[in-house]
């Protein structure tokens, strides 16, 4: 078995100089997107079906309106959470 080295707790100074990969996660408009409890049941719904949903069958799972469906997928989408598409008047 491999040993890892322990690493010495940082400052916080120390901790904010430095640039670790999580820092490029730490995306507030990510927070501020899954922040919100309809988007979250919104997104949670989407995870769990494992595929495309249109905004109907998102309305119709969350027991939301479309416009209000429509609205929160453009914020989980500039957040970059999930990706719309629009075929004809059906956006998935």
């Amino acid at each position: 078995m491999v040993q890892q080295r322990k690493r010495r707790p940082m400052s916080p100074r120390q901790a904010s100089a430095c640039c670790r990969p999580v820092d490029d996660l730490l995306d507030p408009t990510l927070f501020k997107a899954l922040g919100d409890p309809t988007r979250l049941r919104l997104f949670g719904c989407l995870v769990k079906c494992g595929r495309a949903c249109s905004v109907t069958e998102l309305a119709a799972c969350c027991s939301v309106d479309l416009s209000v469906v429509s609205r929160h997928l453009a914020a989980l989408a500039r957040a970059g959470l999930v990706d719309v598409s629009k075929q004809g008047r059906v956006v998935s």
